[in-house]
């Protein structure tokens, strides 16, 4: 069990629960825990139920799109996000949503496209990615989504020249490929730092045994990250802990499709810390189907607060569907969480504006998106 397994503090007796009712074709999840009555094992859904469950989520994945984001109302942040989910063809509006102009969201972010007064790239003759602020939260984040939504590595742009689509020409020493954000990222690499998102980019495009030196003179392998994030402590009651927990199952995902053997060093223990931390992740799992809106350091749910619900269990969700094998993908628990966050997604819709979201619910939201387009993937397409 992984280390704040003790510190969980079973809330069931403590938090008041609701039913969470969405509209039109969506159920009811039932979301009272008590401790005194043991919780009923969830069974597998039927044939129907499964056939229903995907339309709802055809549906409500095509909502959230349709709402789309704007650049003159989002941040780099908010549109990497979204991008994840609906993948490299997904267009957002080109400056205010009243002109009704569209542009693809990877190719804004690339050409650095202001947004909401914020820019990606700031290095005018230089290759230079910003952090903080509505840019990228952590390094490599930008490369992660690029990684996510399988932009490949000779994509070229014009990243550091500040115009965005104003510039349709310009010198070839202008212009940089992914392979070139790469090998900018891979100086980015810092022990102790969080590198969740680095790894992400870096596994995806990197060849497993790849090695390298950053400025300071310190040699990297992606062996060496995985052995970072696995030492890195991370706060179970916050979002970062499950960015972390998908990025290594990430990293493994890509490792496993490069070699066929069995993984060993830094790779197996993260096999071994993963499975533990999923078996972990099922038993703070409430009567509902989702988790607590303090992720892993609680077990139960809160009533009414449907929002914290939703933004815990999106990401906790997108993290257990990645590490599922897909011959597993019908278990009762997993079937329950996928019909619960969908419904949340739904019940969301009647506030939701991207346009005034918080960063922490543009988040949630987004992950919550990804779950159900990988559940999707990996679950229906033959």
């Amino acid at each position: 069990t992984p280390e704040m397994a003790s510190k969980v503090e079973d809330e069931t007796s403590k938090d008041e629960a609701s039913d969470v009712e969405a509209k039109g074709e969506t159920s009811s999840a039932e979301t009272s825990e008590t401790a005194e009555e043991p919780q009923p094992a969830a069974r597998r859904l039927t044939e129907e139920e499964l056939e229903k469950l995907q339309a709802r989520i055809q549906r409500t994945l095509k909502i959230y799109r349709q709402i789309s984001m704007a650049t003159d109302e989002n941040t780099p942040f908010d549109i990497m996000q979204f991008a994840v989910p609906y993948g490299s063809r997904w267009r957002v509006m080109l400056g205010c949503r009243e002109a009704n102009q569209w542009v693809n969201a990877v190719a804004a972010l690339c050409w650095n496209v202001p947004m909401n007064d914020e820019a990606l790239f700031r290095g005018k003759n230089q290759l230079i990615l910003k952090l903080g602020g509505g840019a990228q939260r952590n390094a490599g984040q930008l490369l992660a989504t690029l990684a996510l939504t399988c932009v490949p590595s000779d994509y070229r742009f014009p990243a550091y020249h500040g115009d965005g689509l104003r510039v349709m020409r310009m010198p070839e020493s202008d212009v940089v490929s992914v392979a070139d954000l790469v090998e900018y990222d891979k100086q980015q690499c810092r022990a102790g730092s969080n590198m969740a998102l680095l790894l992400m980019g870096l596994a995806y495009y990197l060849p497993l045994d790849a090695e390298w030196e950053t400025s300071d003179g310190t040699r990297w392998t992606l062996e060496k990250i995985v052995k970072n994030e696995l030492a890195r402590k991370v706060a179970p009651d916050s979002s970062e802990i499950t960015e972390q927990l998908f990025s290594l199952t990430y990293a493994l995902r890509c490792a496993r499709m490069r070699r066929s053997e069995p993984l060993t060093g830094e790779f197996a223990r993260a096999e071994i810390y993963i499975e533990t931390f999923r078996k972990f992740a099922w038993t703070l799992q409430n009567e509902a189907g989702c988790w607590h809106p303090a992720f892993f350091s609680r077990k139960g749910a809160v009533g009414h607060d449907f929002t914290g619900m939703l933004l815990a269990s999106g990401p906790i969700l997108r993290w257990l569907i990645t590490a599922t094998d897909k011959s597993e993908l019908d278990d009762p628990q997993l079937q329950k969480a996928v019909s619960t966050v969908e419904a949340l997604l739904y019940l969301h819709l009647s506030q939701w504006d991207p346009a005034t979201a918080s960063p922490q619910e543009i988040e949630g939201v987004a992950a919550a998106l990804h779950a159900l387009a990988l559940y999707q993937k990996r679950c229906f397409r033959k």
